[in-house]
């Protein structure tokens, strides 16, 4: 049964001005600037971030500022700074982080394995402040929304199909159509943190500056499926199935980003695929 944990008022407001950051992306560069001050700030006083966990994010911040104006060689290297930093904060090795734990080993269906969720202050702030200090420009009127969702359509459909008919070839998962109040809390946590920092390096650092870099017709193709494959890799820790089935998610997350240009197009598709799973499949991964 699902096991939610009860949260401090501290960590409870923390976590709330921590996604209201990442919304804040969606407005302007002054606001999301206030927002994500108002975050770290909160991070401390709850205790969610303590000691250097500030120092990470603000060498963050400073290496994605740096892409605003640089290029060739130092561009590059400012990248892979970027890469390595955010990495580590994506995998919480780096020391100044207690995030706040929401779910405690819930058990969704019969035979699944046990599902913990965490709000991660480490990788969210890590993947916003990547767009926010990098320049990234966000969709902002209904019409482009309207015209970007209609280019993802049909590849996020396909997205979804192939990745779960994959889990089920693999017996990652079996097929488990599930309603629980939970979804709630778990939807907006990992759409929030997970989705939109994940894309924000995969597709937004790394399949970018990769198009960029390369030249020629296969230019696309290889930035896809590099940023597939390292997305793939990320996933390691969840055993050898669930790094494949990623870099086959990754990879249709990486053609919806080509295809519209539209990063929020590809945490829509992150989100979809996550959320079809969640809903109707074992969740996380049978035993």
């Amino acid at each position: 049964m699902p096991a939610v944990e009860p949260l401090t008022a501290a960590q409870l407001t923390a976590s709330a001005v921590l996604l209201g950051s990442v919304l804040a992306l969606w407005t302007t560069f002054e606001w999301w600037a206030a927002a994500t001050v108002a975050a770290v700030a909160a991070g401390y006083l709850s205790g969610t971030m303590h000691g250097p966990g500030g120092l990470w994010l603000l060498l963050l911040a400073s290496q994605a500022w740096q892409l605003r104006r640089s290029t060739g060689w130092i561009r590059a290297s400012w990248i892979g700074a970027i890469a390595i930093l955010g990495l580590l904060l994506g995998l919480h090795v780096l020391p100044g982080f207690s995030n706040p734990l929401v779910v405690r080993d819930a058990v969704l269906a019969t035979g699944a394995l046990p599902y913990s969720q965490y709000v991660n202050f480490d990788k969210t702030l890590g993947g916003t402040l990547l767009l926010g200090c990098s320049g990234w420009a966000a969709m902002r009127h209904s019409a482009s929304w309207t015209a970007a969702l209609r280019r993802a359509a049909l590849a996020t459909l396909v997205t979804v199909a192939v990745v779960m008919a994959a889990s089920l070839a693999l017996r990652f998962v079996a097929f488990e159509p599930r309603w629980t109040p939970l979804f709630w809390t778990w939807a907006a946590v990992n759409l929030l943190t997970t989705c939109v920092s994940e894309e924000a390096f995969f597709r937004g650092l790394v399949q970018t500056e990769l198009r960029r870099a390369l030249h020629g017709r296969t230019a696309a193709t290889v930035a896809i499926g590099i940023s597939a494959l390292l997305f793939g890799l990320a996933h390691m820790a969840g055993g050898w199935r669930y790094a494949m089935l990623a870099a086959l998610a990754g990879t249709g997350y990486g053609l919806v980003y080509e295809r519209t240009s539209r990063l929020e197009m590809s945490i829509l598709t992150h989100i979809t695929v996550n959320a079809v799973h969640f809903l109707l499949f074992t969740y996380p991964a049978l035993r």
